[in-house]
């Protein structure tokens, strides 16, 4: 019977695994990078866009609802790298002849981020005192604008002759103020 040959065991050329290695992970890398690269481009733009529509917002807010005469604060968008809960808000002077009640919102369906009232039912001021639980958008939205608009706006949540409607937790608050010529809509939220 003849002799079986044992087959010689094949070494593998490190060289060659090594190149092997060092292609595979190169591929690998470059479609990380271009994924990576689409993934923060992407969210650099959606970040850069959503800050340029804050002007806008109080304009988007009160259309066709109040007349508006000027705006003085408009934020649609928390800032970049804000705490996941921060202020939004919309205010403006209301226009000679505006309504002496808040009128109603009657668009088809702004969406709950362009809603000025109609929610919660309007109020006649003053506003009564927050209970322990309760947000106090304006306090903590406050330092967003200027001392002088902080004052009116208190005033105007403190003293008879304007409007307001506030949800349960106190997370967003509408203020209608014909005597003064204001409308606001604050929101203290994620």
């Amino acid at each position: 019977m003849p002799k079986r040959r044992k087959k010689a065991r094949r070494r593998a050329d490190p060289l060659k695994t090594l190149r092997k290695f060092v292609h595979f992970t190169a591929r690998t890398f470059s479609v990380l990078a271009v994924v990576l690269l689409v993934t923060v481009s992407g969210w650099m733009i959606w970040r850069v866009s959503s800050q340029l529509q804050n002007p806008g917002f109080a304009a988007h807010v009160f259309d066709g609802v109040v007349p508006v005469e000027t705006i003085i604060a408009s934020r649609k968008w928390h800032r970049i790298g804000a705490e996941p809960w921060d202020c939004t808000f919309a205010i403006a002077t209301l226009a000679e002849g505006a309504p002496v009640e808040p009128p109603e919102d009657t668009r088809a369906d702004p969406g709950w981020r362009f809603r000025f009232g109609g929610i919660w039912p309007w109020r006649p001021t003053p506003a009564p005192p927050l209970g322990d639980t309760t947000r106090d958008a304006l306090a903590v939205c406050r330092s967003y604008w200027s001392d002088e608009i902080g004052r009116t706006l208190d005033h105007a949540m403190s003293t008879s002759g304007a409007w307001y409607a506030r949800d349960p937790v106190g997370e967003t608050v509408f203020l209608y103020a014909p005597d003064i010529r204001l409308a606001a809509r604050i929101r203290y939220g994620d």
